[in-house]
């Protein structure tokens, strides 16, 4: 773009989403489709593509991706929160970056973060609670570390 004072490089950011795809789940759960298969359908199925909504109007279920959060340094002894995110009634799916004996990192950063949890479910209350449990295990219960 040409600005008063010379040109100016304008980032329009069109590209899919990052984050490794972790992402996908979450879209085809709630909204049946994803930014991924949508692009692929563009080129490859153009039937497929036609049959998308322009916008979405409504959601077919609630998600969201959480990044943990710990809260403090130390060694790894367990990780005993692992067992209560399995068993939230949204629970999808759960990738930690950290194991038992490793060293936990403080987050300051996505980079930083100890793991994500996927969540979806038909009731927005349900994901919301859920999300609630993980804040709460972040404090207290999702790592055991050594003294």
């Amino acid at each position: 773009m040409m600005t008063a004072t010379g040109p100016c490089l304008v980032e329009v950011g069109s590209r899919c989403h990052g984050g490794e795809g972790t992402w996908q789940p979450i879209a085809d759960g709630c909204l049946g489709y994803n930014q991924i298969d949508v692009a692929l359908d563009s080129y490859i199925r153009p039937d497929d593509f036609d049959r998308i909504p322009a916008m979405s109007t409504k959601l077919q279920r609630y998600g969201r991706e959480v990044f943990l959060v710990a809260r403090e340094n130390g060694k790894i002894k367990a990780t005993p929160g692992i067992d209560v995110i399995m068993s939230l009634k949204s629970f999808v799916k759960c990738e930690m970056c950290v194991q038992p004996g490793d060293e936990l990192k403080k987050t300051v950063d996505c980079f930083t973060r100890p793991g994500a949890v996927q969540l979806i479910h038909d009731d927005p209350a349900v994901v919301e609670a859920d999300y609630q449990t993980l804040r709460k295990l972040e404090v207290d219960g999702m790592f055991e570390l050594e003294q």
